[in-house]
């Protein structure tokens, strides 16, 4: 692994704790670092951190959510 490489994991290890709690966003980390927020995403992928930290019972929440969100907004216009 290059130095710049092992320079970017830790400095991306060093705030992942404030993304995780909301004070930071992956948008904004990558901007600091100088990298695409994809390319942050699939850091953090690569050292086993994953970008959607929700079980499958939340996913199907706020799936149900958005399809009421819509059909919703369709009947308002």
């Amino acid at each position: 692994m290059n130095e710049k490489k092992a320079e970017l994991e830790r400095k991306a290890l060093t705030v992942y704790p404030h993304i995780k709690n909301g004070m930071i966003s992956h948008g904004r980390v990558a901007e600091m670092f100088g990298i695409r927020k994809d390319e942050l995403i699939e850091l953090y992928g690569n050292l086993g951190m994953a970008y959607f930290d929700m079980d499958i019972e939340e996913v199907e929440e706020e799936i149900l959510i958005y399809k009421k969100l819509k059909k919703h907004h369709k009947r308002s216009r």
